[in-house]
């Protein structure tokens, strides 16, 4: 009978050694192998990416939604260089070099306006910082590409140097100036009128408002 019972309490005991070492390895932590971990890095990885190139996306996009259009990027501009070539100074009676515009087709239009009129209107802006006022002047009149109005954007990279270019230092150009207009006659009647320069705004809508 006590043998009986040594073997019940054995099997008992094996029976509950056997239920433990399952329930420890249940509790263990599986080690990840290394294919996983790269996955798993892999994975991280390209999440990551993922919100970078989607905040980059969002932040060109607010900023093209939110960039200011120029009005007057349709219309004839010109740089420091051809500004130079339409107005330099050769003589007290002679400025400006017209040659510089033959076999250009880039200034095809601006030859027939060129030949058809004697005065100019050069008007200098900022792009960033458009005159409402003047903006709704310019745009009551009428068939502006046909009138010989030039837009000069100070801002553009070309013009960086504008203000210092030694050809232009006649014009007494105004680097304080928000606005200018400024007025070539190439047949005035005396020698001190080829040139007038406006930098008040009323001023500037008036000119405008005369062509």
């Amino acid at each position: 009978m006590a043998k009986k019972q040594t073997n019940n309490a054995n099997k008992n005991q094996k029976s509950k050694q056997t239920k433990n070492n399952v329930v420890n390895k249940k509790n263990q932590k599986r080690e990840l192998t290394k294919n996983e971990i790269m996955f798993f890095r892999i994975g991280v990885s390209v999440i990551a990416i993922g919100l970078v190139v989607a905040a980059i996306v969002m932040i060109v996009n607010y900023y093209m939604g939110n960039e200011e259009v120029n009005p007057y990027e349709d219309y004839l501009h010109f740089q420091t260089e051809e500004l130079v070539a339409m107005t330099q100074k050769i003589d007290n009676t002679t400025y400006g070099n017209p040659d510089y515009f033959l076999g250009k087709s880039e200034f095809d239009d601006f030859r027939v306006i060129l030949n058809e009129n004697e005065v100019f209107y050069f008007y200098f802006y900022h792009g960033s910082a458009i005159n409402e006022d003047i903006q709704a002047e310019i745009e009551a009149l009428a068939d502006i590409e046909q009138l010989p109005l030039i837009f000069i954007n100070l801002e553009h990279t070309a013009n960086a140097a504008l203000f210092e270019e030694a050809n232009l230092s006649h014009l007494g150009l105004d680097a304080e100036a928000d606005d200018m207009l400024l007025i070539y006659d190439m047949q005035p009647s005396s020698t001190d009128g080829f040139f007038q320069l406006e930098t008040n705004v009323d001023d500037i809508m008036t000119e405008l408002g005369n062509l």
